[in-house]
């Protein structure tokens, strides 16, 4: 909820600040567990991202997942 309600604020306030149009933010990600559940990415995410199926019904368990479905 942060990146909507603080984030995304500030970023815009700093691009004015720079007179800058685009800002590119870079991660990364591993195969660290993010909780102790199961992945359904195989399942779903064919389904998320030809627009049949809602994103929020995917389950990530790793942070590999979490890029994937980035």
């Amino acid at each position: 909820m942060a990146l909507r309600t603080v984030v995304i604020s500030r970023l815009l306030q700093i691009a004015e600040s720079l007179d800058v149009d685009v800002i590119e933010v870079i991660g990364h990600t591993d195969e660290q567990p993010v909780a102790n559940r199961v992945s359904n990415l195989d399942r779903h995410l064919s389904s998320v991202t030809l627009g049949g199926t809602d994103v929020g019904v995917l389950q990530c368990a790793e942070n590999a997942d979490l890029g994937l479905e980035r």
